[in-house]
Formats: C-alpha cells, sequence, structure tokens
C-alpha cells in the first residue's frame, strides 16, 4: 500500500515503513537505481507491471516519474514493494513522482537526492524522447544504461536522430522484442546452408499483427525494424517505397521488394512478426507461427516441385518487462542496432511515420 507524502517527508516515510517490518523477517535490498519516466495514461499500469518483472530478478530502488502535463500540483507517494509472494521475501524501495511539466524543473531536482549513492542508474524513458528534458538533463551523465520505448513515439525518425545522438549505451525495448527472430534468421542461414539463397532473394514479405490495445498502438515499428537490419546486413541501398512496399538495390545491381503486411490477431500480443516468406529464385523461404502454439514457429524451404520436411522452432515467449529485464543486464549498445537506426534515418519521412 502506497502513503502520499510531502516531498521533504519521502525518506523519513520509508524509514518509519522499514521499522515497521524489521519483525517480519523481510529483508531489505538494492544493486541499483531504476528511474522510470512515463506519461501518466493507461499504459501506467504497464510500466509499473515491467518494473515488478524486474525486481523478481534484481532487487533495486525504483523511482517512477509520472509526466501528467496539464497537473498543478507534485504528488510523492512511497511504498515498499516485494520480489515474490514467498514469506521472508526480499522487498525493495519504490517512489512515485507526479508531475505537471511546470514542476519537471523542481521534480528534476527532487529525483538527486532519492539516488542510492554507490549505486548505479538505469533509466528506462517511456515517453517521446526529448533530450532537453530536465529529468534527463539532470541524470543523464551518472546512468550507467537509458532504455528507450520506440512504441511511445509518434515521429520514429526523430527519435533514431536523438538516439544516435546520445552518447551513453543505449537500447529500444521493440528491437530486444525480436532478438528471437533475428536469431532465427542466423541459425537457418548460414553459409553452409540456405545464406546464397537469401542473397539471392528477389521478395521479401514480413506479416506483423496489428491489433492495438492500450498499451501498443505503434504496432509497425519490429516489422520495419527487421526488414532494415536484414537489408543493412547485407548492404541493401534503398531504393523507392511506401509504408507497405519498399525496393532495396543489392551490390550486384539487382533489387529486392520488401512487403510489410498487416493483420489482426487480437489474441497475441500486439506488434509481433506473424511470418516472414522469402521468394529467391525457384526457392521459397517460409517461417509462419503455428495456429496451435504462437511461440512455435514452423520453417518451410520449398519449389515447385519439392519440399522440404518442415523444421519446428521454439522463440522465446514475450512476457510483460522480460525485453527490460534483459536490457538491464546487457552491456554496451548493439552495432547491429546503430548500424540499423542509421539505415533508418536515410529513408523518405512517408516510409517511416
Amino acid at each position: 500500500m502506497s502513503a502520499t507524502v510531502t516531498p521533504d517527508k519521502i525518506e523519513k516515510k520509508l524509514s518509519d515503513i522499514w521499522d515497521e517490518l524489521k519483525m517480519t523477517g523481510q529483508m531489505r535490498a538494492c544493486l541499483f537505481n531504476l528511474v522510470l519516466f512515463n506519461p501518466l495514461s493507461k499504459r501506467t499500469e504497464y510500466i509499473k507491471k515491467m518494473s515488478q518483472k524486474v525486481l523478481e530478478k534484481f532487487p533495486c530502488r525504483i523511482i517512477l516519474v509520472n509526466h501528467d502535463p496539464d497537473r498543478k500540483e507534485l504528488e510523492t507517494k512511497v511504498s515498499v514493494i516485494p520480489q515474490d509472494d514467498t514469506e521472508g521475501s526480499v522487498v525493495c524501495d519504490f517512489i512515485e513522482i507526479t508531475t505537471g511539466t511546470k514542476d519537471l524543473e523542481k521534480s528534476s531536482f527532487l529525483l538527486l537526492p532519492h539516488l542510492l549513492p554507490d549505486l548505479p542508474i538505469y533509466i528506462l524513458w517511456a515517453d517521446e524522447l526529448d533530450l532537453n528534458n530536465p529529468i534527463y538533463q539532470r541524470i543523464k551523465d551518472q546512468n550507467i544504461r537509458t532504455v528507450f520505448d520506440s512504441e511511445c513515439t509518434k515521429d520514429l525518425c526523430s527519435f533514431a536522430k536523438s538516439i544516435l545522438y546520445i552518447g551513453c549505451d543505449v537500447a529500444d525495448l521493440n528491437w530486444d522484442r525480436l532478438e528471437s527472430w533475428r536469431n532465427l534468421f542466423v541459425l537457418n542461414f548460414q553459409p553452409k546452408l540456405y545464406l546464397n539463397d537469401l542473397k539471392k532473394a528477389e521478395n521479401i514479405k514480413i506479416e506483423y499483427n496489428c491489433c492495438k490495445t492500450d498499451f501498443f498502438s505503434n504496432t509497425r515499428i519490429q516489422a520495419l525494424y527487421f526488414q532494415l537490419w536484414l537489408a543493412d546486413r547485407f548492404n541493401w541501398e534503398f531504393v523507392s517505397g511506401s509504408k507497405e512496399k519498399m525496393t532495396f538495390k543489392k551490390e550486384d545491381g539487382s533489387s529486392i521488394d520488401f512487403c510489410l503486411r498487416s493483420s489482426e490477431i487480437k489474441d497475441h500480443k500486439p506488434a509481433t512478426i506473424i511470418s516472414i516468406q522469402i521468394e529467391s529464385g525457384e526457392k521459397t523461404f517460409e517461417f509462419v507461427r503455428s495456429e496451435d502454439n504462437f511461440d512455435q514457429v514452423i520453417f518451410k524451404v520449398t519449389t515447385k516441385t519439392t519440399c522440404d520436411i518442415p523444421t519446428n522452432f521454439f522463440i522465446e515467449k514475450s512476457h510483460e518487462g522480460q525485453s527490460l529485464v534483459k536490457e538491464i543486464y546487457y552491456k554496451g549498445t548493439s552495432k547491429h542496432f546503430i548500424s540499423m537506426l542509421n539505415k533508418l534515418i536515410k529513408l523518405p519521412k512517408d516510409c517511416v511515420c
């Protein structure tokens, strides 16, 4: 249960809570500071669930800053959150700050005293990326890693340019959500398997789930990221296109068409890739999710006269907060991610947004 307190009473209230918990056998622990910046909306509960998933793996002090542009008064709450439901569970501090635009500068100063010293600072920025935001400016030089969620942006080109400008280690949750699909391609298109066929492909069709929810509305980003990652790996250069179809030029002068197709599947996570079909000469390669198990991908290789025995792969289940947990664990910035963004910013804006 959270308690509303005045900003100057945050640490005192936390101490009072811990005094009450001394006889319960619960242990206080913290490995790092996790700062979450989020526009106050229906998605706020989703952000809180993500933070709970982080706590299950890594005990930390969480400071959630909710931005409500029209809010007139600053509000602060404190509570403690257990890692799990077991008796004697590790318990962690949770500080929630809700602020209007006029108090963002004040909130940035309020944040600093509650960052535990000598512990790393990680940031999840779940809002439009504004490098001049007082909250970001105040802690950008102290944080170890900034994790962004491109789902929150309305201008992906500007988002990509801002990411490339940042000096610290960065990550994007939508990039991490594609990891299983990237691994599938690396596994199946090896030099001794079908790599040359992939290089000679004429058409690639990517189908994704366009079903929107309160938490996900930019459902095309993951499919676009995957398309650009693949084009970047083979040095294919953009020639022309639209949101639905893009043509790239290969190093040998031939061309390849990418088609992004949307399908609405309400029972499964929005924005996820459903299938990928590749046409290369007489061969057709297809990755498609099983109708019986959405986490199972069937890989088929066919020609007009033959059909290889399909291969089944199980991709990692996507749980709320899992991508954030991974990005906190990882070190550095993905070179493939940065290279892909450099390709993205060269696209015409009407192909991206």
